[in-house]
């Protein structure tokens, strides 16, 4: 700081000056203001189809929101249940966890036969690495093994 000890008698009445014309603090910076998060972060479309063996035109499509609540998000298309998570913790750091359960028995807990976790960096909404609508997911299929019906599921962020 000694190198520009010779600017200081010039300096100290420009930033008064500065200070005087633009109010008594310096205005906020792109840098400085943090942008406002959405509370919708992402939309899942899913299609569900009774056989692929069949048909393969969609009986069923659904749209879902995940959102920044940490509440999870379900919708139930014929014998499956869709579910999404968003976690935003110390130990985890921010992630969405998408998890697919089919409706074997009714009433029963049935065991998930798809589980996928997107880790998120901090701050961020998950980024569309896929085209064709298909987000940062990609495209998933799942089948039930109970009668080889099939939920086809992707997400798009709302980025």
């Amino acid at each position: 700081m000694a190198l520009f000890r010779h600017l200081e008698p010039i300096i100290s009445p420009m930033l008064l000056v500065g200070l005087l014309v633009n109010g008594s603090t310096p205005a906020p910076t792109a840098a400085s203001t943090p942008k406002p998060t959405p509370a919708a972060i992402a939309q899942c479309t899913l299609v569900y189809r009774p056989s692929i063996t069949l048909s393969y035109r969609p009986e069923q499509q659904a749209k879902l929101t995940i959102r920044r609540d940490r509440k999870p998000a379900k919708i139930t298309l014929n014998n499956f249940e869709f579910q999404a998570l968003y976690y935003d913790e110390p130990d985890r750091g921010q992630s969405v966890q998408l998890i697919v359960t089919p409706i074997v028995k009714p009433g029963v807990n049935n065991l998930p036969i798809a589980s996928q976790v997107y880790q998120l960096q901090s701050g961020q909404l998950p980024r569309n690495q896929f085209g064709r609508g298909q987000g940062f997911t990609g495209s998933n299929s799942v089948f039930n093994p109970k009668d080889f019906s099939e939920l086809q599921y992707s997400c798009v962020s709302s980025s």
